[in-house]
């Protein structure tokens, strides 16, 4: 590791990371991340949520889960990433 890198915090054996898709509805234009745009239609925001193994996302205290915003992606891709999460 360079001298001038910090570790990163998420590489830490004691986090889980759990993924969250929010439906939103494009009112403007929204420019996912494959480079698609989408206006007067839905499409989904990707977070990842961070907290300690032994924590439940049910149960959880604020101040030990670290939320953070990803991509936004279209309703199609969103279709295909839960499918494939079957195989």
């Amino acid at each position: 590791m360079n001298k001038n890198q910090e570790p990163n915090w998420r590489n830490d054996s004691g986090l889980i990371c759990n993924t969250e898709y929010r439906k939103k509805f494009a009112l403007w234009r929204v420019t996912c991340s494959d480079g698609s745009k989408v206006w007067l239609e839905h499409y989904y925001k990707r977070y990842d949520h961070w907290s300690n193994v032994n924590q439940s996302m049910t149960d959880f205290e604020p101040d030990s889960v670290h939320k953070e915003y990803v991509e936004c992606i279209t309703e199609a891709e969103y279709i295909v990433r839960k499918i494939t999460e079957g195989f």
